[in-house]
């Protein structure tokens, strides 16, 4: 079959994006979360949940909660299957909901010396407006909080808002690939000076993702926000605003909390094996 995994070669035998993430050496107590939709432990039959392989539980509903909604994403392929059938499919108005309140952590994201990390496998169709892959803001006001996604015009966006006040963005200069499976990840560290970086990997090629030619940047933040940020959700800022369009799919979702982020080389491990999942 197409991408599918054997059972060697990830971190400890483990077939799953988690066992990648281990053999990468990203794998350890500051990876806060890590979401794959075809391991079954992560996306057991049901469709309702999307939970967190990483003994943090820190999961997600379909939709908002684990009722069935129209919101809810369809679990594509069979679970636990981990080959290039098991995806979540997604029509527009479908996302997912942190399934219990935000952690210190995740409510800071958009805080002063806020350090962290995320990377996500999505794909996304020919045409799109300005959507989210995951946010911890609300919309239409009163949007403090953290956002990654892509502009309307495919690049890759970073967004820290204070109140309704853009505080820091970031677009990465390389359009990612339609129509196609993107690992897109970044590194931001608020206090770190010019180490913050983000990364693309398609059927194109793999590596840093320039914001204004250079590979690295600057992630300071003007005025970072001290409230709370809103619950963290997948697919969509809150309120269901700028979702993820018709036909996207999504694979793998993870955060890293502080300490020693992922560096480049990292994710070029990470991206190398989790590549052929998909048959890259």
């Amino acid at each position: 079959m197409l991408g599918q995994r054997m059972m060697m070669g990830a971190g400890a035998g483990d077939p799953s994006f988690l066992g990648d993430l281990i053999a990468a050496g990203i794998g350890g107590s500051n990876l806060h979360h890590c979401l794959d939709a075809g391991a079954l432990a992560s996306a057991p039959s049901g469709g309702q949940k999307w939970d967190d392989l990483t003994a943090n539980a820190i999961n997600f509903d379909a939709g908002f909660d684990e009722t069935s909604e129209t919101q809810d994403p369809p679990l594509n392929g069979t679970p636990g299957g981990l080959s290039a059938t098991e995806y979540w499919s997604l029509d527009g108005a479908d996302h997912f909901t942190k399934d219990s309140v935000n952690d210190a952590f995740l409510n800071a994201l958009h805080h002063n010396n806020s350090k962290f990390a995320w990377a996500d496998w999505v794909y996304v169709p020919a045409s799109f407006p300005d959507t989210m892959l995951w946010s911890t803001g609300n919309a239409p006001s009163g949007r403090e909080g953290a956002y990654s996604g892509f502009s309307g015009t495919s690049k890759q966006a970073i967004e820290i808002h204070s109140a309704s006040a853009t505080a820091f963005n970031k677009f990465g200069d390389t359009a990612i690939k339609v129509n196609a499976w993107n690992f897109c990840a970044a590194a931001l560290d608020e206090a770190g000076g010019a180490v913050s970086f983000m990364y693309l990997g398609n059927a194109d090629g793999n590596g840093y993702n320039p914001a204004s030619a250079a590979n690295t940047w600057d992630g300071a933040f003007t005025s970072p926000g001290t409230l709370d940020g809103s619950i963290l959700q997948l697919g969509t800022r809150r309120n269901m605003d700028q979702e993820l369009p018709a036909t996207s799919r999504m694979g793998f979702h993870a955060m890293w909390n502080g300490g020693t982020l992922p560096t480049k080389t990292q994710f070029d491990t990470f991206y190398n094996s989790s590549k052929t999942r998909w048959g890259l």
